[in-house]
């Protein structure tokens, strides 16, 4: 009996693990920690992070949307000329921000208005691990840190906006962060399936007890 109630609480435990590893899309967020305003020699821009240089993350409501925890792919296209080159799932993700006016990217079909952008990523069992964003529509500018290069990244990167993008606003800024998806985290499965252990150690006590109230004896149920 022991280890049959064992191969059951193994198979609810793959149940609810392949379930979570299931779950699509993904949706990797990106918060904002830190924001230092690009200052032109003039002074322009002095005010654009609206007087933050430090606060508790922020929604910047910059979402990419994978097919599921494990993923990779590169795309870059224009909208004016049409153009597109992908590889892997860049044909299969979208990348938006909901702040006005936002946009919304996801080729072939969704290539936002006098847009030019470049994007590649590498997702490994749900651990975002490689994020690199180059994005131009005229209204809204996602680029690396100045010098270096670099797109923007996990960490990241420059960003320039006629209106916002977490505490930056009408201006370039440089912002710092971190991507946050919708997978539960790994102590929440650990948790859920230590449950399902209990769970099934109670009923077998509980069907155990039952039989010795009903004939006295200690003799163990047959399944």
């Amino acid at each position: 009996m022991a280890t049959r109630n064992i191969s059951i609480v193994s198979v609810a435990i793959y149940i609810l693990f392949s379930g979570f590893a299931r779950a699509e899309p993904v949706i990797w967020t990106f918060y904002e920690t830190s924001c230092t305003p690009v200052i032109s020699p003039g002074g322009a821009g002095a005010n654009s992070c609206h007087g933050f240089s430090s606060f508790a993350p922020i929604n910047t409501r910059l979402e990419l949307a994978l097919p599921g925890p494990n993923s990779s792919g590169y795309a870059m296209g224009s909208y004016n000329p049409p153009f597109l080159y992908f590889t892997g799932d860049g044909d299969n993700f979208s990348l938006r921000t909901t702040t006005f006016p936002g946009f919304y990217l996801s080729p072939p079909t969704d290539i936002p208005d006098y847009s030019v952008f470049t994007i590649g990523w590498s997702e490994q069992n749900g651990k975002l691990t490689r994020i690199g964003i180059d994005y131009n529509d005229g209204t809204t500018t996602l680029w690396g840190f100045e010098g270096n290069g670099s797109p923007f990244g996990l960490d990241g990167g420059f960003v320039g906006v006629d209106f916002s993008f977490g505490a930056c606003g009408l201006g370039q800024c440089f912002v710092t962060g971190y991507w946050s998806s919708n997978l539960p985290e790994p102590g929440s499965l650990c948790l859920l399936s230590g449950l399902i252990m209990t769970a099934g150690l109670i009923w077998r006590g509980r069907r155990r007890l039952a039989l010795i109230l009903v004939d006295g004896s200690a003799r163990s149920p047959s399944l």
